[in-house]
């Protein structure tokens, strides 16, 4: 899993599109370049590869080799759309039976990822865990 955060670029703001309907149309892309992709999570014909609440977005992959591949979509689409990932604020966390092997580095915007132990989102926080994401409330 990953969680990333991103900005827009300074430029955009001075544009007349609101940042509300702006952010909405680059990450409406951003989905739509992962889903049809095919990388990433699925559950039956439901796509959960990616999730978000406003400008977090949390990445679901079943591999490492596939997560890097979803995060070479992201870095395209923000060179394209022009915005920035919040590199410093993303990190990966690992779950499964290797969960605490060491592993291939992943890189967001030729940035390396932390991989961590645990991680906050929308106020849960996911701990690495062998066999199952475990909530925290």
């Amino acid at each position: 899993m990953l969680l990333a955060n991103f900005d827009r670029k300074e430029h955009l703001r001075h544009r007349a599109v609101s940042l509300r309907q702006h952010g909405f149309l680059v990450i409406n892309t951003v989905i739509c370049k992962l889903r049809s992709a095919g990388y990433g999570a699925y559950i039956g014909m439901y796509f959960f590869g990616c999730l978000l609440y406003t400008d977090d977005i949390l990445l679901v992959s079943h591999s490492i080799f596939d997560m890097q591949l979803m995060l070479d979509i992201c870095s395209q689409e923000a060179d394209t759309l022009d915005f920035t990932f919040n590199t410093s604020k993303s990190v990966a966390i690992r779950i499964g039976p290797n969960y605490r092997r060491v592993c291939a580095p992943l890189h967001l915007c030729n940035s390396p990822l932390v991989y961590v132990d645990q991680v906050k989102y929308l106020g849960i926080l996911l701990l690495s865990a062998q066999n199952e994401v475990l909530p925290v409330f």
